[in-house]
């Protein structure tokens, strides 16, 4: 029984440690067939999004190089327009000033018409003639007057970007903020999708923000301009109050002219020479009032080209619709005053209509009639101011002509630089994906050489099964001898063998039947073993139940000797031998009670002391012993001591039996682990290795970061000392340099701590193999997790260092750009000033730009 519990227990490690290593070999090959086919699939994703990316960057290379071509052919037209404009409004300044001499000049004709006013009475007749053909002059300006509302009411569909918004008379405010809002809704979404494609506009309305000062600057010249001619406005305004006072002045004088009719007779005829000169130059001021008309047409069609213009531009400036909002505030302004300008013009036919019926009523008066000419006077004024305000906001069209023909070539330069950097990073992915696909290629031989020495370790484990299977029918024909269960064992046995699938490979047949087998053994054991234990409670309790009966023997015995003694003193020479073996049994009697008094307890330890079926069967012919002679005689103590001392032994017998099987169980365990851990030793090594030079690979990386994050610090220090409009810039960059090196140094503490786990890791509890491999993956997980982290860094910080280079190309072209100021002309001086035609022609043949912020176009530029 000894023997077969020993071999038993050896069996019991040797199949616990062999099934512990068929798990761990199965676990390990089926996470590397898994890692194999991940990797696989990965590898051949990123092949395919590295093609479509290289497709999606050559066509939108393409398609940026045709965008290049057709702004180019538009900044050339763009250029032409803005020549022609700019000598038109030359030829409208010099028509304007002979406009106003000759409006001048006319009035100081009215001035000696009020002179000539001494026979006005004679005139009184002839004028109630001329009045007809006054009403059918008045007929001729209500046309011009709905001909002008017609020509208002297109340059506000101009201004509404050229949507029709139906009839003058029924045009809204509601109208226009509609279109307009819509118009900024679009803008608005146009701009959100510009925003996600633009990562680099945020330098460049930088420099468009400088710009936008410098136009601010010149509205606020403009505006000043502005204000004096309002003052000028206002002194005409004095002036003509002082011709009215004159006006009435002149009327008491037509009173006392009455009285002098019959004296003025003598000069009618020169008066009528001097009417008919009169009307001779009004009908010349008619050709020139339809010569202005003809040029405010002119004007009118030149502003159509322009919006034409403008509506290309808009077109293709997709990329500054921030810009375009203030444009349109701007647009959106200039409407209002032209509206304003459109209710001054009401009025003001409201008020010739009224003087129309003033001078109905004073017919008969010839300062009425002059009256009517500086009316006359007044409105041509007016019209010169609308064709004045009409060049300024043609001068403003042209500087934001130009501004957009700045801003395309920006873009243009923008575009070139991101292409070449995009490239660049493209080139520097693909050679990292080349690395990483021959960093996978050398991890998959590796776990081929893995699975092959996985496969030998396999076919060394044959032969052990083998013999393991020849050991477990050895312990099944020893187990069949103690107990009467082997039809159950069987059983067990062929469900087992029955209940497989042909599919499973033979050594994972012979395992699961080995299993079958021991599990059966078990269960005959531990039957065995339960009616060991109820056999040894029943032997205990017996024993207990003999051990009060010796008592009682013991307080029988002292009176048994006493009546000995009695007669042993009537027969001492005969019964002498008797006496001497009377007080040897005595002596061997009290020692063997004192044995029994000195044992355990039993029955404590039934469960750890079993005893056989044999001992029982012997404990029990004695206990039946004791009890039929315990009255009978004194001389049965020696057969019940002799029989208490059998079963001490056994006793004893059984103690020593058990501690030394527990002993050989606990030294064959301590063999299996050992096993068990050199077993595991070697890919345990292998994958330290390659973790540790992967970490090694990233430490590697993270150092050359640094030293690149201080090369840049000491680069943006050396350009910050002096003085650049740059700053806001570059406190972002230290910011983002900041967030780096802090990023940095947490993954350098992170890296070290991985280092010191994969040191480590031999030195963790084996025996937990499942558990062991899950930290090893989590290991490997983060240290997968560090290397891309490392990767995004560097990324970050290249992108950084082009920021920075543009930020330095910038600040050198500003820096040139101060430096031709000088030789740039301001749009006022320009505009307001009255050259001669020697300067016009000087500039014609120099070929001066038009406005300050445009430089002239060399022969290399494209």
């Amino acid at each position: 029984m000894k023997s077969l519990e020993d071999d038993h227990a050896d069996l019991g490690g040797k199949n616990s440690s062999l099934l512990a290593e068929k798990d761990l070999l199965y676990s390990q090959l089926e996470n590397l067939q898994d890692q194999v086919e991940i990797r696989n699939e990965q590898h051949e994703a990123l092949l395919r999004l590295h093609q479509i990316q290289i497709n999606d960057f050559e066509a939108t290379v393409s398609s940026l190089q045709e965008k290049i071509c057709h702004m180019d052919e538009m900044l050339d037209q763009e250029l032409q327009d803005c020549t022609d404009a700019s000598i038109s409004a030359l030829i409208l300044n010099n028509s304007l000033a002979d406009v106003k001499d000759k409006n001048f000049a006319l009035f100081d004709e009215c001035q000696k018409f009020i002179k000539a006013a001494d026979s006005a009475e004679a005139v009184i007749s002839r004028l109630k003639e001329e009045a007809k053909n006054e009403e059918e002059e008045k007929e001729v300006l209500l046309k011009h007057n709905k001909e002008l509302r017609e020509g208002i009411s297109q340059q506000i569909k101009i201004l509404n970007v050229c949507k029709d918004l139906g009839r003058p008379s029924v045009i809204h405010d509601e109208i226009m903020l509609q279109t307009l809002s819509r118009e900024t809704c679009n803008h608005v979404k146009h701009k959100e999708e510009s925003e996600h494609r633009n990562v680099f506009m945020e330098a460049e309305l930088s420099v468009l923000g400088t710009i936008l000062t410098e136009i601010v600057i010149d509205f606020r010249d403009l505006h000043l301009q502005k204000c004096e001619l309002e003052k000028e406005v206002e002194a005409g305004a004095a002036e003509l109050l002082f011709a009215r006072n004159e006006n009435h002045k002149l009327i008491e004088l037509n009173e006392q002219m009455c009285q002098r009719l019959q004296q003025g007779s003598e000069k009618e005829e020169t008066l009528n020479i001097e009417l008919s000169n009169g009307m001779a130059r009004l009908m010349q001021k008619d050709d020139e009032l339809h010569k202005a008309d003809e040029k405010n047409q002119f004007l009118q069609e030149t502003n159509q080209e322009l919006c034409r213009v403008l509506r290309d531009l808009e077109a293709s400036a997709e990329d500054a619709k921030g810009e375009l909002e203030e444009k349109i505030a701007a647009l959106t302004e200039q409407g209002a005053v032209r509206d304003n300008d459109y209710l001054l013009l009401c009025e003001a036919n409201v008020a010739l209509q009224g003087d129309i019926d003033t001078h109905k009523q004073k017919e008969e008066s010839l300062v009425s009639t002059l009256e009517m000419v500086t009316k006359e006077n007044e409105q041509h004024e007016r019209e010169i101011v609308s064709l004045v305000s009409d060049m300024i906001t043609c001068s403003v069209n042209v500087m934001i002509y130009e501004e957009h023909l700045l801003e395309l070539m920006m873009e243009c330069e923008a575009l070139e630089i991101r292409m070449i950097t995009e490239k660049g990073m493209l080139m520097k992915e693909i050679s990292s994906r080349d690395a990483y696909v021959d960093e996978l290629h050398r991890r998959i031989a590796v776990m081929g050489a893995e699975t092959a020495e996985l496969k030998a370790e396999m076919s060394r484990y044959l032969p052990l099964l083998a013999s393991l299977s020849d050991q477990i029918s050895m312990l099944e024909g020893g187990t069949h001898l103690l107990s009467d269960k082997e039809g159950n064992l069987e059983l067990v046995q062929d469900d087992r063998r029955g209940s497989e699938f042909l599919d499973i490979p033979s050594g994972v047949l012979e395992l699961d039947s080995l299993i079958a087998r021991v599990e059966a053994l078990r269960v005959v054991i531990l039957d065995v073993k339960d009616r060991q234990d109820k056999e040894f409670t029943e032997f205990a309790a017996k024993l207990e139940s003999a051990n009060l009966e010796i008592q009682d023997l013991k307080s029988r015995k002292g009176s048994c000797i006493r009546h000995k003694e009695q007669y042993m003193e009537d027969d001492r020479q005969k019964y002498d031998a008797d006496n001497s073996k009377g007080k040897q049994a005595q002596i061997m009697k009290d020692i063997e009670l004192d044995q029994v008094s000195t044992c355990p307890p039993y029955g404590s330890g039934a469960a750890v002391y079993p005893l056989g079926g044999d001992a029982n069967a012997e404990l029990d012919d004695e206990m039946l012993q004791l009890w039929e002679t315990a009255e009978k005689d004194c001389k049965s103590g020696t057969a019940k001591s002799s029989s208490s001392e059998h079963d001490i032994q056994e006793v004893e017998e059984v103690k020593s039996q058990y501690t030394s099987f527990e002993i050989a169980r606990g030294r064959d365990q301590g063999i299996n682990r050992l096993e068990i851990s050199t077993a595991t030793l070697e890919p345990q090594q292998l994958w330290t290795k390659n973790v540790l030079e992967k970490l090694a690979t990233d430490a590697q990386g993270l150092l050359i970061i640094q030293a690149s994050i201080e090369e840049v610090k000491q680069k943006i220090e050396g350009t910050s000392k002096g003085k650049s409009p740059m700053s806001s810039e570059y406190s972002s960059i230290r910011a983002q340099l900041q967030e780096i090196e802090g990023s940095v140094l947490e993954q350098i503490g992170f890296n070290s701590s991985l280092t010191k786990k994969a040191e480590n890791y031999p030195a963790f509890e084996v025996n937990a193999d499942l558990e062991g491999y899950s930290s090893r993956r989590k290991i490997s997980e983060q240290v997968q997790k560090g290397s891309e982290k490392v990767a995004r860094l560097d990324l970050e910080l290249q992108k950084i260092q082009y920021v920075l280079l543009k930020l330095e190309e910038e600040h050198e072209f500003k820096r040139v750009k101060v430096s031709e100021k000088r030789s740039r002309l301001l749009l006022r001086d320009y505009v307001y000033a009255k050259k001669d035609k020697n300067d016009a022609g000087q500039k014609k043949k120099s070929r001066v730009p038009f406005c300050g912020c445009v430089r002239p176009k060399t022969m290399t530029e494209p």
